[in-house]
């Protein structure tokens, strides 16, 4: 959804692909084997990728088959452009950020050198698409996921994944509210492409409860995903298409095999990322209080179990992690004397901090630790039940973005699919973004919004036979006194004491005696870090994390979609112009601004960069000027409708192009991954204006759905801000997210509202005084 600067101009070009790309391994005995699943058998129980789509392909689509990957063989190939067009088109995007006249001359010089000095580069990306071993798949996938996700080594939580916050179930009230109602249905019209609905019900009653609210919503949501799982991982699924007109045009179906029963895996350098067989495993992940159970979630055909067994399995977990079982009820976020290690924190860290606990992790658990991280990863989801009761867009969006302080331990965040629940009903989802971008991801969301408690409940069997108790396993229940426990005493004397930066000093009290502990952090040197040690550091550093950033959500009840498409404006064109404004107005001048733009119409193909930013949009936001004015005389208004007019057509001239092939970014990041020490490098590429125009201090991109309330992301540089916005009939709705130190997001939000109403009142007869 978003694009990353790299850590430098030419990131790392090549890298070792191990002998074993491809593992089958010891794994923990499977939830259930038999002949009757959905599931073709795979020949290996789990394929761990290094982040190549194309192997990966051609071990698993020949397998799955099916509707889902049909159209795969009839994809183009990502195209190249020719240095000329990509210079024409790069050309106005970077004009208005010119700051000098010396540094535009020297600007002009370099894109006019760039054809003839880019060449020799061109022909190496050229023969790298022709020459044999990309001819079935993409030049730029398998850098994409590695250079771009795999190799990054920043916490996935903030940096890397994204979140949706659904839509209330309104057959699910509580039982403080009497007077709710739920009504008939919902008034969203699916897309013609939209995944098959649930099987339709009558309308239905309210479902009156005192329980954990959390309980029912998450069981229907796992009933639902069970359906879709099914639909994917037998390949029924049809493959989407898009466009209004026959023949459409079908997408790859690449990133579906990431989607369940999938993890990224923590490794030093470059992360894997592992996908298991769907035909071995029945289980998904419930995670409760930093407790992780796996929990059968489907019968022997792949179908979900009825909806009363899920509920007797999602309170079993709730009782057992809250000590009303036979657990220890350690559900604070805190490890002590008797209580477990929160393991979840650990996935919040940088990847190598991660990796080396993990591995810890291993060394100490042994089979067992192993047996159990393999029982997680293998699972098909997660659903994480947390204890909060948010009410606000913003109060949801902090918990569903990374847990938040109260959560945060309460996660996984390297498993491909996180469902949150919370307890008083409201549910969301976390998408881990490394292989699988969000097109399917809103796929998937779209089932599993359109089936209600009720309506799942009024179509769901009886399994006869089958106890809640029998399908739940706490995964490291044999881990957990040997993590406890660790290697010696050093272990509780650091989960007793204060564990301070770099070369520390940790005191503990002890039979009147002081013993002093040091315990050395530099990667390069000697280390006596124990297992403790892992968790307490990955919780600051969580905390801080955490700490350090802020969201705000502007939900604009103006107008939305339907007043701009009656204005003769593309929503997605008009919205981004509105960001345009508040970006001008916050930093005083325009900043690179990128828009996600998806490629999945080629083979595998992820996105390309949509640049907001143009001649068109200068001259828009420069009229506009750095101050709201609601009084503008008729000439004055008609020349800012001309220029908005002008502006939004370019977006979605430039936006078309992109989804064509023909963006920018893509073809100049293909050739910096090709130099080396003999290659020239184009001047153009240590140029100001160039870099200014790549710095993404705009991160944005559009998602919308009338079943998600709310989505967001964090910002791709440290001095910029990430804006997940959806365009609704009569709304829209802003998340915006930057460092708190900056105190943007709210004023962005204040700043976006005043431009959608003074760009609204340019339409009026009279336009509006100002409402804010």
């Amino acid at each position: 959804m978003q694009e990353r600067d790299n850590k430098s101009l030419f990131p790392q070009k090549r890298f070792i692909q191990s002998p074993h790309r491809y593992l089958s391994t010891a794994i923990a005995p499977p939830s259930k084997t038999t002949s009757k699943s959905p599931f073709k058998k795979w020949p290996i129980s789990m394929i761990e990728s290094q982040g190549d789509y194309q192997q990966d392909a051609a071990i698993l689509e020949p397998i799955i088959s099916g509707p889902l990957y049909s159209a795969q063989s009839k994809l183009p190939t990502l195209p190249i452009p020719n240095l000329k067009d990509t210079i024409d088109t790069f050309l106005p995007t970077a004009l208005p950020l010119i700051e000098s006249q010396h540094e535009g001359r020297q600007f002009i010089e370099a894109c006019k050198a760039f054809p003839q000095q880019a060449q020799a580069l061109h022909q190496k990306l050229i023969h790298r698409k022709e020459g044999g071993l990309w001819n079935d798949s993409s030049w730029l996938q398998l850098w994409w996921n590695t250079d771009g996700y795999l190799k990054i080594r920043d916490p996935v939580t903030v940096n890397v994944s994204y979140f949706f916050h659904f839509a209330d179930d309104p057959t699910i009230v509580a039982h403080h509210d009497p007077g709710s109602e739920a009504p008939s249905g919902s008034d969203f019209e699916s897309p013609s492409e939209s995944p098959p609905t649930p099987t339709p019900t009558p309308t239905p009653t309210p479902i009156t409860t005192q329980a954990h609210m959390g309980i029912k919503r998450g069981a229907a949501m796992l009933h639902a995903s069970a359906e879709f799982r099914k639909l994917i991982c037998s390949g029924s699924f049809h493959h989407q298409r898009i466009g209004r007109k026959e023949p459409k045009t079908p997408l790859c179906s690449a990133a579906f095999k990431y989607m369940f029963n999938a993890c990224r895996i923590p490794r030093r350098e470059m992360d894997s990322y592992r996908i298991y067989d769907p035909s071995l495993h029945s289980h998904c992940i419930v995670a409760r209080k930093g407790r992780y159970f796996a929990v059968d979630f489907v019968d022997l055909n792949g179908d979900p179990v009825s909806l009363d067994l899920l509920e007797e399995r999602l309170q079993q977990c709730i009782d057992l992690a809250d000590g009303n079982g036979n657990g220890n009820g350690n559900g604070n976020g805190n490890s002590s004397d008797g209580e477990i290690p929160m393991l979840g924190w650990l996935t919040s860290s940088d990847r190598d901090s991660w990796a080396d606990a993990r591995e810890e992790i291993l060394r100490v658990g042994g089979t067992d630790a192993k047996q159990a991280l393999e029982k997680l990863e293998s699972g098909a989801l997660m659903l994480c039940l947390d204890d909060d009761e948010p009410f606000s867009k913003k109060q949801c969006a902090d918990v569903f973005w990374t847990g938040n302080h109260s959560s945060g331990h309460n996660r996984w965040f390297d498993k491909s699919i996180q469902l949150f629940c919370t307890k008083n009903g409201k549910a969301g989802l976390q998408g881990e973004h490394s292989m699988m971008d969000g097109m399917p991801m809103i796929a998937f969301s779209d089932y599993i919004t359109k089936q209600s408690y009720a309506s799942a409940k009024a179509k769901s069997s009886t399994n006869i036979g089958m106890k809640g108790g029998e399908g739940v396993e706490d995964i490291f229940a044999n881990c957990y006194p040997t993590l406890t426990l660790g290697n010696s005493r050093v272990e509780s004397m650091i989960s007793k004491g204060q564990l301070c930066t770099a070369l520390s000093i940790l005191w503990y009290h002890s039979d009147n005696e002081f013993t002093c502990i040091y315990i050395q952090y530099s990667i390069y040197g000697t280390r006596l870090i124990t297992f403790s040690s892992f968790c307490i550091t990955a919780k600051s550093d969580f905390c801080t994390l955490v700490s350090d950033h802020e969201q705000h959500v502007q939900s604009f009840q103006g107008y939305g979609g339907t007043f701009i498409k009656k204005a003769g404006y593309s929503p997605d064109a008009y919205a981004q112009m509105a960001i345009q404004v508040a970006a001008y107005r916050l930093h005083g001048k325009q900043v690179g601004t990128y828009e996600a733009t998806q490629m999945r119409p080629f083979l595998h193909g992820r996105t390309e960069t949509t640049r907001t930013v143009s001649k068109e949009s200068a001259m828009f936001v420069k009229r506009m000027g750095m101050l709201a004015n609601f009084q503008d005389n008729a000439a004055s208004v008609d020349e800012k409708k001309i220029l908005l007019k002008n502006a939004v057509n370019s977006h979605v001239k430039y936006i078309g192009g992109a989804a064509k092939g023909k963006g920018v970014d893509r073809h100049f990041f293909g050739m910096a991954m090709l130099a080396d020490e003999k290659d020239k490098i184009p001047d153009l590429y240590s140029d100001p204006v160039f870099m200014r125009s790549k710095k993404w201090k705009v991160s944005t991109s559009h998602l919308t759905h009338e079943n998600i309330e709310n989505w967001g992301f964090g910002e791709v540089v440290p001095d910029g801000l990430g804006v997940a916005y959806a365009v609704k009939s009569d709304s829209c709705i802003f998340n915006v997210s930057a460092r708190k130190e900056h105190g943007w997001t709210e004023r962005f939000g204040h700043l976006l509202e005043e431009a959608l109403l003074e760009m609204k009142g340019l339409h009026e007869s009279s336009p509006p005084a100002s409402k804010l």
